[in-house]
């Protein structure tokens, strides 16, 4: 088997196991709000375009990510202090826990994919999948 199937089927088992995971414990969460949720998290604050540049989505998408965010009180738009055309995301408390719990999550996935792989292969691993996202981004 190639490097790319393979590297495709574990995007797509990763994906699928993630978003399996979210169906089970939290049904109302789709992977998409979550991608955008954990973006605005680590952030603290920032506007949509910043999210869609970041998530290389469009903008029309982002939008409507962030119309259902906002619906489902998970999200807050504010005033942008400097540009008056534009917001200030940021998540509210439900938001935040919410996270949290997809957070945690995730993080239990991780331990299972990465089940018996020893530390120094995880770091070979990692520095591997920074020089390929690396390249990517250059073309």
């Amino acid at each position: 088997m190639s490097i790319q199937q393979q590297l495709f089927m574990v995007l797509e088992a990763y994906k699928s196991a993630l978003q399996s995971q979210f169906s089970q414990h939290l049904p109302q969460l789709s992977l998409s709000h979550f991608l955008v949720m954990r973006l605005i998290g680590a952030e603290g604050t920032v506007t949509p375009l910043q999210v869609a540049q970041r998530l290389r989505r469009d903008k029309a998408q982002i939008t409507r990510l962030l119309a259902e965010l906002v619906d489902k009180a998970w999200l807050l738009k504010q005033p942008h202090p400097q540009d008056r055309r534009s917001v200030q995301l940021l998540l509210t408390p439900a938001g935040e826990a919410l996270l949290q719990h997809a957070t945690a999550l995730e993080q239990q996935l991780s331990q299972q994919m990465l089940h018996g792989m020893a530390d120094a292969q995880q770091q070979q691993l990692a520095a591997g999948l920074e020089v390929l996202l690396h390249n990517l981004r250059q073309s």
